[in-house]
């Protein structure tokens, strides 16, 4: 993997963390049922957490300090053990495993002092 790629796959993964502290942006997303960048919200949460696995793999030599790793792999955790499914879908924003979710996806960006305008 080339630094252009890992500017890339980083910043796409900083941009997706920042929608989901969104909580308009989300709640439009999952009552349409559809996520302007990809699809769906199934498909929104394998992007997030493929771009995890990219980054964390040892091979494709992205420079993350500790902190950086742990705060990546926690919120990877949280997002792989939350819930999927919600009915109605707008409801999982009233949760406070959402919360958790956002909570750590905050923390990732401010890990990497990306700045997020939902904060």
């Amino acid at each position: 993997m080339n630094n252009e790629d890992r500017i890339y796959a980083l910043e796409l993964f900083l941009g997706l963390i920042s929608n989901t502290l969104n909580d308009e942006y989300m709640n439009r997303a999952l009552v349409n049922g559809v996520w302007p960048e990809l699809g769906d919200c199934v498909e929104y949460v394998e992007q997030i957490m493929d771009t995890i696995e990219i980054m964390l793999d040892p091979n494709n030599k992205f420079e993350f300090s500790e902190e950086q790793i742990d705060v990546i792999k926690r919120y990877y955790k949280i997002v792989d053990d939350f819930p999927h499914k919600w009915e109605p879908p707008q409801i999982m924003l009233m949760t406070p495993e959402w919360q958790e979710v956002q909570k750590a996806g905050q923390e990732v960006l401010n890990a990497f002092n990306y700045p997020s305008k939902y904060a």
